[in-house]
């Protein structure tokens, strides 16, 4: 599943201000819109993977990361993760 917030005044994905901070000001706004794709279970049967391989889950989120980047023509790619995302936060923070 995707989902997209067409931004407006405030982008509610903003992760540089903090979740209550942007829970606030996207309370704010008088409305918030959002776009959900869903899609059906995708099994790669012919990529032969195995569940005991940890490279061969790479693969399949690969796989799956190219079906969401294509189905959002406005989401652009990244190699960052959660762990990425948090020591970002934590670099604002102490700019701050």
């Amino acid at each position: 599943m995707c989902i997209e917030y067409p931004i407006r005044h405030l982008n509610v994905t903003l992760d540089t201000l903090g979740q209550a901070t942007n829970m606030i000001l996207g309370m704010c706004q008088f409305q918030n819109h959002l776009k959900t794709l869903e899609f059906n279970t995708f099994y790669p049967e012919y990529l032969n993977l195995s569940q005991d391989n940890e490279n061969d889950w790479m693969i399949y989120a690969r796989k799956v990361k190219d079906i969401m980047l294509k189905a959002m023509p406005h989401a652009t790619n990244s190699e960052s993760g959660f762990r990425d995302m948090k020591e970002y936060e934590k670099i604002i923070k102490d700019l701050a």
